[in-house]
């Protein structure tokens, strides 16, 4: 195992997600400064992990891998099972969707 392996930690950025006036938008109480948003959610979820990492590089110099807990068809699939319970009045509109792996 190189160094850089035996260094690297693997931790957890929560994510929101949520639709404002038509608009695709993912933020992170953990990540100041991320607000991604488009009007196609997967442009903007395909969003997420590089500007996370860029955040982190850039505001608190710390070098991360960030890759997504799912894949967008799936977090997309489960988005839908979501967007149906709250129509019905049992879930609310959000999901945490990101990890990441700081090293």
């Amino acid at each position: 195992m190189s160094r850089s392996n035996q260094n690297a930690t693997s931790s957890t950025i929560m994510v929101d997600y949520r639709r404002v006036d038509g608009w695709h938008v993912f933020t992170s109480d953990e990540v100041p400064g991320l607000y991604v948003a488009d009007e196609d959610c997967k442009t903007a979820y395909d969003a997420v992990a590089p500007s996370i990492e860029l955040l982190l590089r850039e505001n608190q110099h710390i070098n991360v891998h960030v890759k997504p807990r799912l894949p967008f068809e799936r977090f997309w699939d489960y988005m839908l099972v979501v967007l149906a319970r709250w129509m019905h009045g049992a879930a609310k509109l959000s999901k945490r969707v990101e990890t990441a792996t700081i090293s």
